[in-house]
């Protein structure tokens, strides 16, 4: 029996969440970290689940629990921690009174992270049902939504609380839960040793959502998320995964942004701004 077989029936059984996962030593040979691809698509293909040692990807994308869990990639499930989204199931729920302003780019309503009922929301309609299906991890985004906002500095500082707030009513309520945060800056301090890992977009090559155009990013960008990213991996020991944006049509581009990134230091993901591509990560890398 090859080990996907033995790993699936492993995951009958209800074990498979145990095997790879607390205190696993990464297979990769380029040791910037573990491996990572993002997809948030259906069906999400079985090379990512066999290939990688960390997937992030869209709850509503699943086809099936058994194999994703059984997997040797370990499942980090998306949650929208800033921004409601109009097309996920409850949203017709949450109060309107509740949303501060609205993203243009992806079409999620930025949320007052101060109202109580939101946190439930998160706890309760987002988290409860993965957690109870088995999954362990979660990919927590639009951490700094807010920002984008005209807020006056008091705001500012209410928003900062209330997202403390958030990440710690989490892991009181899910006290083994797994946490991988895109960006999350202000959190590194409270939370930092708590978390997983740490994702940032566009370190090289971005997208513009509301342009629809990929861009080369600035000089001084580039050095303000370095730095950044080199304090969550050199500080906070949070293993670092980069994704950036190119055309896919150019592999050979794509992987050489790629191996920029993993020279770095960070585990690269370079793929389509949908992600809904099978990209360039580090399995797809020689190391010299």
């Amino acid at each position: 029996m090859n080990r996907r077989a033995i790993l699936k029936w492993l995951g009958l059984l209800g074990l498979g969440p145990l095997i790879g996962r607390a205190g696993v030593s990464w297979g990769n040979a380029c040791s910037v970290g573990p491996s990572t691809a993002v997809f948030y698509e259906r069906p999400i293909p079985d090379e990512l689940v066999d290939r990688y040692e960390r997937l992030i990807v869209e709850a509503d994308a699943i086809s099936s629990d058994q194999v994703l869990l059984a997997g040797r990639a370990e499942p980090f499930l998306y949650i929208s921690i800033g921004e409601a989204e109009p097309w996920r199931a409850g949203y017709e729920t949450l109060d309107p009174t509740w949303f501060l302003g609205r993203n243009e780019g992806w079409g999620g309503n930025i949320v007052d992270l101060t109202q109580p009922g939101w946190l439930q929301y998160i706890l309760e309609v987002r988290i409860w049902p993965l957690w109870a299906r088995g999954y362990r991890g979660f990919f927590l985004d639009t951490l700094d939504s807010f920002r984008a906002l005209p807020l006056t500095s008091e705001q500012l500082a209410e928003q900062e609380v209330a997202l403390n707030a958030i990440l710690r009513g989490i892991y009181e309520r899910y006290p083994t839960i797994r946490l991988i945060l895109n960006r999350g800056f202000d959190l590194w301090p409270s939370f930092g040793r708590q978390a997983v890992g740490v994702v940032a977009e566009s370190l090289l090559h971005g997208w513009d959502a509301v342009g629809k155009s990929y861009f080369r990013v600035q000089p001084a960008d580039h050095a303000w998320l370095l730095a950044k990213l080199e304090t969550a991996r050199d500080t906070y020991g949070l293993p670092v995964t980069v994704i950036d944006y190119l055309p896919l049509t150019d592999r050979a581009a794509a992987r050489h942004a790629a191996r920029r990134i993993r020279d770095l230091g960070f585990t690269p993901w370079v793929t389509a701004p949908q992600l809904n591509a099978v990209g360039i990560g580090l399995p797809d890398l020689k190391c010299s």
